[in-house]
């Protein structure tokens, strides 16, 4: 079910009433003519079209303006019909009703109080709407009308701030997602440059390259021998002591034989650089040196952790530096 505005019901009940007013001032002629009631109505829907302009303006006090208007009009109609009328007409009922609809609980009370008082003036009071049971029964409709306009405006508030939390829990995750297109075009950004430094990895015989902030690449290329290692490892242990480094990435792409003796030199090596608080991941271990490690019963997943690619390395490294922002 489709819900209705206040802007919407206001409209509708002020554009209501001013249809009611044309059709007396049309169709009183043609019964018991009064010259009086004619002009009323005729100014009455005069107040009403100028409202629903005003309203179709977003005048704020349209609503509140239409059921003192409505008041007035009921009060002085019951008055000026009181002669031809017996007893209490439930026309008086109208004015806060509308109250109800486009005003607010303040006026669905003063709007029947103010009439009774305008009748009681007018009429004595000794009259058929001062009579204690029809008064009872009236502050009972009263009461119901008020309560009600209370739990529709605490459902609209509460609603209200749904609709507001829910914008601004829209425009957080519209911020969090833009955040994280950032971080991926970074990603993206650091993975492309990554790509062009191994690349000119082949072709330079310096053994560290700094990837990101704390993060070394010590690639390994070609026929690897004890010799060769130790020359390697103190290298590599005088770089990540100057620069600092928190991580460092021995790449094996590039090697191709690996003995037994040589597989514990590089076990010590990578022993010396945890040492020194460095966190230690191999990468690109190729098939066939994977099954000659495994055939020789080496095993460094206790030690270091294992990557398929430098790449894959960086992107966990910068994955958990983010998460710890």
């Amino acid at each position: 079910m489709r819900s209705i505005s206040q802007h919407t019901a206001t409209q509708v009940m002020i554009a209501l009433q001013l249809a009611v007013a044309i059709i007396v001032v049309i169709t009183e002629p043609l019964t018991h003519f009064s010259l009086t009631i004619s002009i009323a109505a005729g100014v009455t829907a005069i107040i009403f079209g100028v409202l629903l302009w005003l309203h179709r303006r977003n005048w704020t006090y349209t609503g509140p303006v239409s059921a003192i208007v409505t008041m007035v009009t009921i009060s002085a109609s019951l008055i000026l019909d009181a002669p031809n009328t017996a007893g209490f007409s439930p026309v008086f009922f109208v004015g806060p009703v509308v109250a109800g609809i486009v005003a607010g609980p303040i006026l669905i009370a003063a709007v029947p109080i103010t009439s009774l008082v305008a009748i009681t003036i007018a009429l004595g009071v000794a009259n058929p709407y001062t009579e204690p049971f029809r008064l009872v029964i009236l502050a009972l409709i009263i009461a119901g009308l008020v309560v009600t306009r209370l739990i529709v405006d605490a459902q609209r508030a509460q609603l209200a701030q749904e609709a507001a939390r829910a914008n601004a829990e829209a425009a957080a995750s519209a911020a969090q997602a833009a955040e994280y297109a950032d971080l991926a075009a970074r990603a993206s950004a650091q993975a492309a440059e990554l790509q062009r430094t191994l690349e000119l990895v082949g072709l330079l015989e310096v053994p560290t390259v700094t990837l990101a902030d704390g993060v070394l690449l010590a690639p390994l290329i070609g026929q690897v021998d004890q010799r060769r290692i130790e020359q390697f490892t103190s290298r590599l242990l005088a770089t990540l002591h100057a620069q600092r480094t928190r991580l460092v990435l021995i790449d094996l792409a590039g090697v191709t034989i690996l003995d037994t003796a040589v597989a514990d030199a590089l076990r010590r090596s990578m022993q010396a650089v945890r040492l020194l608080g460095v966190r230690v991941v191999i990468t690109s271990i190729p098939a066939d040196l994977a099954a000659t490690l495994t055939t020789m019963g080496v095993d460094w997943s206790a030690m270091v952790s294992i990557a398929r690619s430098p790449q894959e390395a960086l992107a966990a490294e910068l994955r958990m530096s983010v998460a710890q922002n």
